[in-house]
């Protein structure tokens, strides 16, 4: 990443929080395409719903290859603490999927862990407050999930933690040593949840420092190591067994598994030339995925790469067959590893044309070598069509359609749900399509148990609808 790049992002985290989510960002950074109009998907279009419409991205501008983060305006401190609490109300089956993968090694016949899930609307309330609140994050942890956001109050910014032990009933806790704080990604590091967070340097100012917080429950929570200064993170930062890796101000940083101390592992520069540039963990090592090429009109347009690193510091190019455009993140399955991108290059910078939100998958065993993926198998049209991608380190599922807004539509018309535990074999997960299901615009996150999802990351003043919290319980496969 070049470092106007950095400045680039450095502008786009801190732009007015009225812009696009990070993930629609990125929504539209892996989906345009030369001057193509996309392509819908044909059976797999009614899963998705009709009038499908792409969110705004008019405030993207020239930067559509830049990935960043939900954001917000500059924090300050207001002490308070609260706990509130309340539980949530079912669906059920009927869909499709196939198999799979015949331009590298035989498709595997494999059973998917779940057959179908049905979605549970909660109660919003603990989610609505008198002032505009945020909902940046969620993670599966254990056997529940905990979710991170902030309400703007007068006197500066009241961090929430959020809880719940089934993806149901949640409690929130506003602890008074996060006052002031953003909370930007929130993981798992060895059994602890991590927390990387925002403080402004002075009040009113855009400029901020990155903070790390640790908890053992949840509740309670103790500074971690302070990150070399410039470090920033966004919803992509990857956080997991290997630890925390994180980018700015030229450098790369490594928060090691054990949480004791960040390193500085490179500067950024020594990094591969790699547009959009994504890091995400594997097993043993670190990726960064992206388009390599140029993106200006007068050339050709650009081609996905991934590499990848055991320390971070010296990099090495993965054999990627037929790498498409660009590719993004990349996530750990029983079977590998699974990377999401699009099939055409992007074509200038600045350069909307026409939104193509098809997308492709690869598979790789190691991660040094890569191949395509037939996802759709003998159906027609596209399954990752706007999709979502989320996983737990065993299973991805991907949610077609998650990336746009059904026009008019109340009720969200049930997504496509894809789940892969193999990185080959794909299979639909049945989803009732006569009950309500979740909008996915705001944090999702999977569990041993099923998925948590939210309609939203914004919500305006004591809006009860917002951050409608949604539980997709899972019904494994015989």
């Amino acid at each position: 990443m070049t470092g106007n790049d950095d400045e680039l992002v450095r502008h786009l985290e801190r732009r007015s929080a009225n812009r696009p989510s990070g993930d629609q960002i990125r929504s539209i950074a892996w989906s345009v395409a030369g001057t193509e109009a996309r392509r819908q998907p044909l059976r797999w279009r009614g899963a998705v719903g009709a009038a499908a419409v792409v969110v705004a991205i008019a405030t993207i501008g020239a930067a559509t290859l830049i990935l960043g983060s939900p954001s917000s305006p500059p924090a300050s401190s207001i002490p308070s603490q609260t706990a509130r609490s309340t539980p949530a109300t079912s669906a059920t089956p009927a869909t499709s999927a196939s198999p799979v993968e015949p331009s590298v090694t035989p498709p595997q016949i494999g059973t998917a862990d779940w057959a179908s899930i049905a979605w549970v609307r909660g109660d919003a309330s603990l989610f609505a407050y008198d002032h505009h609140t945020y909902l940046m994050d969620a993670v599966a942890w254990g056997s529940g999930f905990v979710a991170v956001g902030y309400t703007i109050d007068e006197g500066g910014n009241i961090l929430r933690v959020w809880q719940s032990a089934d993806g149901r009933a949640w409690s929130v806790l506003a602890p008074d040593v996060l006052h002031g704080l953003v909370p930007v990604r929130i993981g798992v590091v060895g059994g602890r949840l991590v927390l990387l967070a925002d403080r402004p340097i002075q009040e009113g100012a855009s400029a901020s420092q990155m903070e790390t917080w640790v908890s053992d429950d949840g509740a309670a929570w103790r500074p971690g190591p302070s990150a070399p200064r410039g470090i920033d993170a966004d919803s992509q930062t990857p956080v997991g067994p290997l630890g925390v890796l994180a980018r700015g101000g030229g450098l790369t940083a490594w928060l090691d598994p054990d949480v004791t101390a960040w390193s500085r592992v490179s500067r950024t520069g020594s990094s591969p030339a790699l547009r959009g540039g994504v890091l995400s963990a594997g097993r043993d090592g670190w990726f960064l995925s992206g388009a390599s090429g140029s993106t200006k009109s007068v050339y050709l347009a650009t081609v996905g790469g991934i590499w990848t690193s055991a320390d971070a510091d010296q990099w090495q190019a993965a054999d990627v067959a037929d790498p498409g455009g660009a590719i993004g993140p990349i996530h750990i399955v029983d079977g590998g590893y699974v990377a999401i991108g699009t099939e055409r290059g992007l074509a200038c910078d600045g350069c909307l044309g026409a939104i193509d939100l098809t997308q492709v998958a690869w598979w790789s065993a190691d991660g040094g070598t890569w191949r395509r993926v037939d996802v759709a198998g003998e159906h027609d049209g596209d399954p990752l069509w706007g999709s979502r991608s989320v996983g737990d380190g065993h299973r991805l599922i991907t949610i077609s359609g998650a990336r746009v807004v059904a026009a008019g539509d109340a009720a969200h018309p049930p997504k496509l749900l894809l789940e892969t535990i193999d990185g080959r074999t794909w299979t639909g997960i049945a989803v009732a399509k006569d009950r309500p299901s979740p909008a996915f615009q705001g944090p999702v996150a999977v569990g041993p148990s099923g998925i948590v999802a939210f309609d939203a990351i914004q919500a305006v003043r004591n809006d009860p609808t917002a951050f409608v919290p949604w539980f997709g319980a899972a019904t494994e496969a015989p």
